[in-house]
């Protein structure tokens, strides 16, 4: 952008931060919807389709919103609340950005719990491409209780309380950061934000859970080292795991499955290559049912299993 923005429209400042985020390296189709957001932003949320020509303090904000950005910052933190389902969440640094992924992993944790007996909202799973294929469970007793493990900003427990309504949530989350953006997030929700290490936190929950969920770490040293510039904004603790990315999954069936009710679920996020890793560690742990779900490019982006028989002591 120029020096001053005094003086000329909302429309054509657009324009300027579309051709600004462009020259970035902002990929073409995004650069025109992220200059609208931007725009609308400095103008205090005022559509700039409908607004005249900006103030001074308006362009300086501007320009100021546009150089970050420039930089590569991620716009979901620029902004500071960004859209997850029909929710819109606080985020910002210290908090991994909620992504439309991860509602595949908000719809097949949904489906476990109906799938157990508890009730779920059809018309909304069907605004999502609606529940997928796969086999009943036995019927659970009491409330549907879910655990979210590595919570981050809520999106998961959220995303579920919404699709199946009478639900209960504990969501465990171990960054000081993060803690913060959970907590409001799901102020006045059916998610209880619980703040511990994975790696212990099963000692101290109760059991009985109808479903465990989660969107953990699972990017390899390999990956991190080839990520987009906005990826290096977020928490390293939320994206990179050991173990080839699996240690998360490896931890989850060894030492929660004990926290399942009989024919209780786990649903997990994982990345497009570790579909039959992921499979074959619960299949290990004693699954008797596992189902990998495909994102809308056709990858591997969820697996849940389902387990009918108490782990061994």
């Amino acid at each position: 952008m120029s020096e001053r923005g005094q003086g000329f429209g909302a429309n054509a400042a657009v324009r300027r931060v579309c051709e600004a985020l462009k020259a970035a390296g902002i990929p073409d189709s995004d650069a025109a919807f992220e200059a609208l957001c931007l725009v609308r932003a400095a103008l205090d949320g005022q559509d700039p389709r409908l607004a005249g020509a900006l103030t001074e303090p308006q362009a300086v904000r501007l320009r100021a919103l546009c150089a970050r950005r420039a930089a590569r910052e991620p716009l979901q933190y620029i902004l500071g609340r960004w859209p997850f389902l029909d929710v819109e969440l606080e985020v910002g640094p210290g908090v991994l950005i909620p992504r439309e992924d991860t509602e595949i992993l908000c719809l097949a944790a949904a489906d476990c719990l109906r799938r157990m007996g508890a009730p779920a909202d059809d018309s909304f799973a069907a605004l999502l491409g609606g529940w997928p294929d796969g086999p009943d469970s036995r019927p659970a007793q009491g409330t549907p209780r879910l655990a979210d493990l590595c919570a981050g900003s809520g999106c998961v427990g959220l995303g579920v309380c919404r699709l199946a309504p009478t639900a209960q949530v504990t969501a465990v989350e171990k960054s000081p950061a993060a803690w913060p953006y959970l907590c409001r997030n799901t102020a006045g929700s059916r998610v209880t934000p619980v703040q511990a290490d994975v790696f212990g936190a099963e000692e101290t929950l109760e059991g009985g859970l109808w479903v465990i969920a989660s969107n953990p770490p699972y990017v390899t040293a390999a990956e991190m080292a080839a990520l987009a510039p906005e990826l290096a904004f977020e928490p390293r603790m939320a994206l990179y795991a050991p173990d080839e990315g699996l240690a998360f999954y490896k931890y989850f069936a060894a030492h929660w499955r004990r926290l399942l009710a009989p024919g209780g679920w786990m649903a997990f996020e994982i990345g497009a290559a570790q579909g039959a890793d992921v499979e074959g560690i619960l299949q290990a742990a004693g699954a008797s049912y596992v189902q990998r779900l495909a994102d809308g490019a056709g990858r591997d982006r969820v697996v849940r299993a389902r387990f009918d028989r108490p782990q061994d002591q």
